[in-house]
């Protein structure tokens, strides 16, 4: 049984000279070699807050299960901010709407 979950990974993009758009472009393409069958359904800008950031919603299988993923890029100061839910397919509608209010109570600075 898949146990859905949210986490957040901080990246330090120090020296790598990536700005918002070089980054979601290279998470990307990680998603398409990493995650089997990986199809992305979404990959939108996002500006109406007072920080900008990118949503990335996409497909896939990891070991049998099959997988949604909804996630928000930021990048800020030389660091990658990503808020990620994980969950089985079947699962998303009953659980997005609580990702996205846990999402909207991070603050990032």
């Amino acid at each position: 049984m898949f146990t859905e979950n949210i986490n957040v990974l901080i990246l330090d993009l120090a020296g790598y000279n990536l700005d918002l758009d070089k980054y979601t472009k290279t998470s990307e393409q990680q998603i398409k070699t990493m995650i089997e069958g990986a199809k992305i359904i979404e990959s939108k800008r996002i500006t109406n807050g007072p920080i900008p950031y990118h949503r990335v919603v996409y497909t896939g299988e990891q070991n049998d299960y099959k997988l949604k993923f909804a996630q928000h890029y930021y990048v800020i100061n030389d660091k990658a901010k990503v808020l990620t839910l994980t969950c089985e397919q079947n699962q998303y509608d009953k659980y997005i709407d609580i990702a996205m209010k846990v999402f909207k109570s991070f603050r990032l600075k």
